[in-house]
């Protein structure tokens, strides 16, 4: 959710008129619909991809097997929750997010959202962090707008 918040590259679904957002309203309840690994994995666009070593592509991939394998058996997270002010648990049209998947390592995490905005139009982001230390980075993260 920070990085939704801090990242303001012109791909961004949240930035509007080149400024990031004060705050973001974030759904407390786990996405359930179906996914494929493949659909996790998606290539929207190629070059974000090919900066992964092969070492990230395979943890990424174990990671979202694990994404699907949440969903598939309904191991969703119950309730999300921030520490941070500028994230509302609450509004009409809240940013969703599948259970996260993991490498069986802990290491990298995989974080697929849905961003809503007005009607039907939204956009798809897919995260891929890995663990540094106590911190996650992100070393992918995709937009897909389906306008």
């Amino acid at each position: 959710m920070s990085d939704l918040l801090l990242y303001s590259g012109d791909d961004s679904p949240v930035v509007v008129s080149g400024k990031t957002p004060n705050e973001l309203s974030f759904g407390v309840e786990s996405l359930s619909n179906w996914l494929r690994t493949d659909d996790v994995l998606f290539e929207y666009r190629e070059e974000p991809w090919k900066n992964l070593t092969s070492h990230q592509t395979q943890s990424a991939r174990i990671a979202a097997d694990d994404l699907v394998r949440r969903i598939e058996s309904e191991d969703l997270v119950v309730k999300f929750s921030s520490n941070d002010n500028r994230v509302l648990l609450t509004g009409d049209w809240p940013i969703q997010a599948w259970p996260p998947g993991f490498c069986a390592d802990k290491q990298t995490a995989i974080v697929r959202m849905t961003l809503p905005w007005g009607g039907w139009h939204h956009a798809v982001s897919t995260h891929i962090l890995e663990r540094d230390g106590d911190r996650w980075t992100v070393i992918l993260r995709q937009f897909v707008y389906y306008p």
